[in-house]
């Protein structure tokens, strides 16, 4: 038990001491979504989120992410007719992105997040895709997302913080 507890420890300092020799850094994103399903009902265009990175690695990025959408649901009456309904769908959640490729330039990672969605009934939400950022200056990046979930295609700005 003891070994058990002194290995532990040994691990946590030296993952703790790895973290602080790292250089550490942060992202705010802004991005307009495109298409996309919650709930299993359309996304309205466009879809708006913002979310926040932060890196204890050099290469992985965890943080949060908000956004706001109509769901456009079609519903059938007694009748037999279609009407349109639209609902507002409010989302916040945890995302991951591994950045698989970087240069002085350009980003390229892979990107989930689940969260919780507010719309016509309040449910989990989840995504998965690839995304890219390039590089305008040392704190203004032009950021694009495809992927399965929220929207099918994100794009925006990103800030170094």
């Amino acid at each position: 038990m003891k070994k058990t507890q002194k290995l532990m420890l040994v691990v946590l300092f030296g993952l703790t001491y790895t973290l602080q020799a790292q250089e550490k850094r942060s992202i705010a994103n802004f991005q307009l979504g495109i298409a996309g399903t919650v709930e299993g009902t359309s996304v309205k265009t466009p879809a708006i989120y913002g979310s926040y990175e932060y890196f204890p690695w050099n290469n992985l990025s965890i943080g949060g992410l908000i956004g706001y959408s109509t769901l456009n649901i079609k519903i059938e009456n007694a009748f037999g007719d279609d009407i349109d309904n639209d609902s507002s769908n409010f989302i916040a959640g945890g995302l991951m992105n591994y950045y698989f490729y970087q240069d002085e330039k350009l980003e390229f990672y892979s990107h989930i997040a689940l969260g919780y969605a507010s719309g016509l009934t309040a449910s989990l939400f989840y995504e998965f895709g690839a995304g890219g950022r390039y590089k305008i200056s040392e704190y203004l990046h032009l950021n694009s997302e495809i992927g399965i979930g929220l929207s099918l295609l994100k794009v925006g700005v990103a800030f170094n913080l």
